[in-house]
């Protein structure tokens, strides 16, 4: 009975240093486990917006909405606009001494001669604008002014469509159809945004800048 005792009591004490740490690393391993599916389940809901349409399926009275900022986002604008797409662009959020001309040199110079005087004429870029809010409230200002455009095309980075969308929306005074367009060339799309630590930082943080745009737009309306 004496060594049946002992051998239960080393096997207690064997296991009672190490058990602790076992149990923590474990409940570790879950927390980090469903962490990474949260996040990439929550981030995939970001880039969770319609294809970019075709250019045969714009309809007409369309304007192209710019938001200036991603590195890609005005080369699209220029180049869609020179393809006939829209019947105006509007560029919104560019710098203080931005203009249509100086602004295609800069991003778009290959395409920017395919653009006739008369098409230039008709793009409008907005500077006093620095963050999406103030882009929803331009762009819902130059509808204002333009009754005859009945859909916009807009274009921003895919992390960016959905906030964009819901604040543009959420400051029209009539009924206007969006279509989200990302450029073709952009870093993070659907696919590869978990596959960097910049896209997963930048994915997450725009992701609850879109839960609380959507929360507090609701409770505005």
């Amino acid at each position: 009975m004496a060594r049946q005792f002992n051998r239960r009591s080393s096997l207690k004490s064997d296991r009672g240093p190490w058990h602790i740490p076992s149990l923590v690393a474990g409940a570790l391993s879950v927390f980090l486990l469903l962490t990474i599916v949260g996040v990439r389940t929550l981030g995939d809901q970001l880039y969770n917006y319609p294809q970019n349409p075709t250019l045969s399926s714009i309809p007409p009275n369309t304007a192209i909405v710019c938001l200036a900022g991603g590195k890609f986002r005005v080369e699209a604008a220029y180049s869609l606009f020179a393809d006939g797409v829209g019947e105006r662009l509007f560029i919104i959020g560019a710098g203080k001494k931005s203009s249509p001309l100086l602004l295609g040199k800069a991003h778009a110079s290959t395409v920017l001669e395919k653009i006739t005087p008369e098409r230039l004429e008709k793009i409008f870029v907005e500077t006093d604008s620095t963050n999406t809010i103030e882009n929803a409230v331009a762009v819902s200002r130059l509808l204002d002014q333009h009754p005859e455009i009945e859909n916009i095309l807009l274009i921003t980075s895919g992390y960016h469509m959905r906030r964009s969308q819901v604040m543009i929306e959420n400051q029209l005074h009539r009924q206007v159809a969006v279509y989200p367009f990302v450029p073709t060339n952009e870093a993070l799309t659907q696919k590869n945004w978990w596959h960097s630590w910049l896209g997963i930082q930048v994915t997450t943080m725009e992701y609850f800048k879109f839960q609380l745009a959507r929360h507090l737009m609701h409770r505005i309306n």
